[in-house]
This record gives structure tokens, sequence and C-alpha cells, in this order.
């Protein structure tokens, strides 16, 4: 199936982010193709480069005329309203996330 450059460059950007269920290694970036459209749900296939496992996946998509897009224009002009990340803003969330035992309603229900 062919996918327009904005897409396939967000493919490949979604697919870089997650790794092999199997050996923990990042997806590379051209070993990936689209196995089926239906409407806005797209299924992917991708490859591991170092134990060649195979993983699908379903990507939900959003077209608001302007192409693919995971945020909307709204969402992109708060985004682009934020100060850059910082290292203590990585640090911050890493050592969170070493303390986070999982539980998103306790989380949600408390105030911060």
């Amino acid at each position: 199936m062919s996918m327009d450059s904005a897409q396939e460059r967000l493919f490949r950007q979604l697919l870089t982010t997650h790794r092999c269920s199997n050996c923990r290694q990042r997806f590379d970036r051209e070993r990936f193709s689209v196995i089926a459209r239906h409407e806005r749900l797209w299924v992917i296939s991708a490859r591991c480069r170092a134990c060649h496992t195979s993983q699908m996946f379903w990507v939900p998509l959003r077209d608001r005329g302007e192409g693919v897009t995971e945020v909307t224009a709204a969402e992109q002009r708060r985004l682009d309203l934020l100060p850059p990340l910082s290292h203590d803003d990585v640090l911050s969330m890493h050592e969170f996330l070493e303390r986070f035992d999982g539980d998103f309603r306790a989380l949600f229900a408390r105030r911060v």
C-alpha cells in the first residue's frame, strides 16, 4: 500500500519508539510495511533486525485535512508555548517512574 511522505515519516517515527517484544531491540525505520488500512485504522507489520521476529501494530489515525497527525492543531499550539524539556525534567520523570507502582487511579485521584 502506498503512503504519502508525511504518513510514512510518522509511521517510521512511531515504530522507532517501540521495542521488539522478543529481544527488546528498537525497530529499524526501514523494516515495516502497511498490511491493511480500514478508514482510520492502519495495521502495520514490523520485523526486528536483530531476532527477525515480526510484530503487528494497530495504529488509529486522526485526519484533520492536513494529513495524518498525532495532535490536533489546537494541541500543537499549546505545545508550542511550552518551554523545551531540560535534563532535569527527564531525570525527574525517570525518578518518578522508578517509584511508580502502576496505579493510575490513585495517581489521578491525587491533586498536584
